[in-house]
């Protein structure tokens, strides 16, 4: 599940998965219940700590500094 920009389309198309997506500037959600609140939660907590806790991140620890974001 997405927001509507047109990258996620291409990678998903690309890689033969199922797409969902919200349009937010029609709808918070569909009737459906797609949304990509986890997914736009987990990118603010990454960003936050990047600067309020790691002071910067290196691409080889990415995943290290996933599973504590």
């Amino acid at each position: 599940m997405t927001d509507s920009g047109n990258a996620f389309r291409q990678i998903y198309s690309k890689l033969g998965l199922k797409h969902a997506m919200v349009n937010h500037s029609k709808e918070y959600m569909t009737e459906n219940g797609i949304n990509n609140n986890m997914a736009e939660s987990f990118f603010s907590r990454m960003r936050r700590s990047e600067f309020g806790t790691h002071n910067g991140m290196r691409r080889q620890y990415l995943a290290f500094y996933a599973a504590w974001a």
